[in-house]
């Protein structure tokens, strides 16, 4: 289940994104609205009612496109394994935590150095 952090993250990241993904959604719903008025005589959705209901659906499809999740899992096709990849501090969570290595270290003739900084470091 996501929460409600992950989607005020992705709102206020992206603003421009959110009206812009709403107001594609209400255009998709008017248009199809219209569209089935002028060929169904007997369909007729007009009124505020319905255009509040065409609003909420298309603010909705707007924060449905924009929530980040805060993890992800995904599950290997030829093992029996899931990984699961965590978005923000590492260091808060419980279990084995997996760093890539090589981009903390520059190669130099003083590597030997940084390497034993990393390691006191953690």
């Amino acid at each position: 289940m996501r929460n409600l952090k992950d989607l005020w993250r992705g709102v206020s990241r992206h603003p421009f994104r959110t009206a812009s993904e709403a107001f594609v959604a209400f255009s998709v719903i008017w248009t199809l609205t219209e569209s089935f008025s002028y060929f169904v005589p007997g369909f007729d959705l007009k009124g505020r009612f319905w255009l509040s209901v065409f609003g909420f659906i298309s603010l909705c499809w707007a924060v449905d496109r924009v929530w980040k999740p805060s993890k992800v899992e995904f599950k290997v096709a030829t093992c029996d394994t899931s990984i699961e990849i965590v978005f923000g501090d590492i260091f808060l969570r419980d279990g084995i935590r997996a760093i890539r290595f090589l981009s903390f270290l520059k190669v130099n003739s003083a590597s030997r150095f940084q390497i034993e900084a990393f390691t006191e470091y953690f």
